[in-house]
């Protein structure tokens, strides 16, 4: 317990300062190492905050320090936390959009991402939560690293693909399956639509392709959310462009289908934008609201004479005191988190 409450102290530190680069810079090595001192021990109580610590570290920006601990997490994953991907995924996901250029200097990330989404939807005692977070996290590299995903595209579409052949209880999990494919289609039609063009569905050994399309547009009226639409319509209209002819054969047969689904990915998407909209102008009526109330609180203090006299003097001087810790604040930043470094190694180590 006092562990997780020392960590839990330096979350809140982060959030307070993530705004800030010149504080995450001077935090950033101090509290990677103690990230760094729970995987390499395996303190599994801990691991959540763990991880919720390292997605806040590359929220902004990844420094080369942090870069180190990416392979650091692939090895945490593989070891003993491959129960905790979910968590690992808000990191996961920092690395590969954050800094792109960063995670593509290196093949192997791309790679490392791969296998942990692989093992995840290949194994049939992981829950759907997780194998629908490993989707997302498979849609958001191919969408991320288009100009060089090409060569993981075969494996990965086929890892989908085979997770959709079996049971599926969350029509979440199915529905994030056909997003990977539909966000590979938007990236490069041709190849995706080769390799759907030799995949075949066990046990009956019907062709896949036809049987994606189909199943696709039947779906496009469940999709939720403004980005899955705008990939859905991005999709279906890279894949219509390349059909300079005739439809070919596994478009013909849903062809019936088509004019349907993009009705209801742009209807779903109008809808999706005005429930935005809504949304962030009661956000703002609220904020207002709130301005409000503070304004009439702020004039009621300002007219009452009583509030304050002298012997609010300390409390005045106090203030003040507090307000030149403030400014020396950075200075006395990392002696803060190297407490906490050393009180969590006395706790857990």
């Amino acid at each position: 317990m006092t562990a997780i409450g020392l960590l839990s102290s330096l979350q809140t530190l982060l959030v307070a300062v993530q705004n800030n680069p010149h504080i995450m810079e001077i935090i950033e090595q101090d509290c990677g190492n103690l990230c760094a001192v729970i995987l390499q021990h395996g303190v599994l109580d801990v691991y959540e905050e763990a991880f919720v610590i390292l997605s806040q570290l590359t929220l902004n920006s990844i420094s080369p320090f942090m870069w180190q601990l990416f392979p650091l997490l692939y090895q945490c994953f593989c070891d003993d936390g491959f129960d905790y991907f979910v968590d690992m995924v808000p990191a996961v996901h920092n690395f590969i959009t954050i800094d792109p250029p960063a995670f593509l200097s290196n093949p192997a990330n791309m790679q490392t991402v791969y296998d942990m989404c692989t093992k995840i939807l290949e194994n049939e005692n992981c829950g759907e939560d997780a194998q629908s977070h490993a989707c997302k996290v498979l849609e958001v590299m191919v969408l991320q690293c288009k100009d060089t995903v090409s060569q993981l595209l075969p494996r990965i579409i086929k890892t989908v693909l085979e997770r959709v052949t079996k049971t599926v209880k969350m029509k979440l999990c199915r529905s994030m399956c056909l997003q990977v494919v539909i966000a590979a289609l938007y990236v490069n039609p041709i190849g995706v639509i080769e390799v759907l063009e030799k995949l075949t569905m066990p046990p009956t050994g019907e062709p896949v392709c036809s049987q994606f399309f189909s199943q696709w547009f039947k779906q496009a009226d469940c999709v939720r959310g403004v980005h899955n639409r705008k990939i859905g319509i991005l999709g279906l209209v890279s894949v219509l462009g390349r059909c300079a002819g005739p439809l070919p054969a596994y478009l013909a047969a849903c062809a019936h289908e088509i004019v349907p689904a993009f009705l209801a990915l742009f209807s779903g998407l109008e809808k999706a934008y005005q429930t935005k909209a809504s949304v962030d102008s009661e956000d703002d009526a609220v904020e207002e609201a709130e301005e409000e109330d503070l304004e009439i609180e702020e004039d009621e203090l300002e007219s009452d004479e009583d509030d304050y006299d002298e012997d609010d003097a300390a409390y005045v001087e106090n203030l003040a005191k507090m307000a030149r810790i403030w400014d020396s604040f950075p200075k006395q930043l990392t002696p803060f988190v190297f407490f906490l470094f050393s009180s969590f190694r006395q706790v857990v180590i």
